[in-house]
């Protein structure tokens, strides 16, 4: 997906993407899904730009 893409639609997508191997496995597999967002790298950024 690419950034700014809706969490829903990204949710949805995994989870499909995860059916879709525990039926060619024939079994379910636990898995962690881990969202985050790059705004922690605002905290590196100078809040004012270079003029």
């Amino acid at each position: 997906m690419r950034p700014g893409a809706p969490l829903g639609a990204v949710v949805d997508a995994a989870e499909a993407a995860i059916r879709e191997w525990d039926e060619l496995l024939g079994e379910r597999i636990p898995i962690m899904l881990h969202l985050s967002d790059r705004r922690w790298r605002d905290a590196f950024r100078s809040p004012r730009r270079v003029q």
